[in-house]
């Protein structure tokens, strides 16, 4: 998600764009002689389809016996994304699980798929809004309105005068628990009138700015996304980046927002001037996006 972690809880655009560094898909193993990592896959995957075939939402979503009788005979799922880096490793899993085990796929109404993902995803953030699941089965850019009507988008990102960056903080972190967190907050009124002032508010525009590449927009919108996170969202930012991020917003060489659900993994960095990016960060922890 590029833009609109937490915010698309309560009524703000989202943002969704594939990234393709990272893969993962179906993958066959036989005998008991494999690697830990799959079965680790194995064994996620079993807690996963026991959630999902017990729970009454979500039991007729997908051919939950097909895939136990796939399992036992070795499936797996081969990833490379990193979990709990805010990359969309569970929505992947939950797209490539939907194409391959839904009792009934109809694109024709993106809606009613994308709150099937959401209930698949739930198992992994307690609350999912089935975005990242969506936008990893469709493999295109996706804009979600204030309405939650769902757009494909032509994104240009090169166009728009700010380089994207990932920036890895080293630590993972799970989802569920400060998404929770969030709705806690929202329940104080002080929280819940910035949030909807100034959080949103600065979302929308950082969405249209990319999309209309209204460069001084975005740059604007991604600075007040920043600050607002970093002063009131703070449980969410790594402690080790603290610094760093508020240099970004002091010297003006670059701003960093959470990718995702934040707590660790991946931040997202927007840099006019790429070219100073290693001052601040070290060359092994950042990946170029655009």
């Amino acid at each position: 998600m590029l833009f609109g972690e937490y915010s698309v809880i309560v009524g703000s655009k989202a943002l969704v764009v594939p990234f393709t560094r990272f893969s993962a898909g179906w993958d066959n193993s036989i005998g008991n002689d494999v690697s830990e990592t799959i079965q680790q896959s194995r064994r996620d995957l079993k807690s996963w389809l026991h959630h999902v075939s017990t729970n009454p939402e979500t039991s007729e979503i997908l051919d939950t016996e097909l895939l136990r009788k796939d399992l036992e005979n070795g499936l797996f799922f081969d990833s490379n994304i990193p979990q709990g880096y805010g990359a969309g490793s569970s929505g992947a899993l939950v797209a490539a699980a939907y194409e391959r085990y839904s009792t009934e796929i109809n694109t024709d109404n993106l809606p009613l798929v994308q709150r099937r993902l959401a209930l698949l995803e739930s198992y992994f953030h307690g609350n999912s809004s089935g975005i990242d699941p969506l936008a990893c089965l469709l493999g295109k850019p996706i804009l979600i309105d204030e309405n939650k009507q769902i757009h494909f988008v032509d994104l240009k990102l090169r166009q728009t005068g700010v380089s994207i960056f990932l920036v890895d903080s080293k630590t993972t972190s799970k989802t569920g628990p400060l998404v929770e967190y969030f709705h806690q907050e929202m329940h104080t009124y002080s929280f819940f009138k910035k949030v909807d002032q100034i959080y949103i508010a600065a979302v929308n525009q950082a969405i249209e700015g990319i999309v209309k590449n209204e460069t001084d927009q975005l740059h604007s919108a991604i600075k007040q996304i920043s600050a607002f996170q970093l002063n009131h969202l703070k449980p969410m930012i790594p402690v080790h980046l603290e610094d760093k991020w508020r240099s970004g917003l002091e010297t003006d060489d670059f701003t960093m927002k959470l990718c995702g659900s934040g707590g660790g993994g991946y931040m997202l960095v927007f840099a006019k001037n790429p070219s100073k990016m290693s001052q601040y960060f070290e060359e092994e922890l950042v990946i170029k996006l655009t």
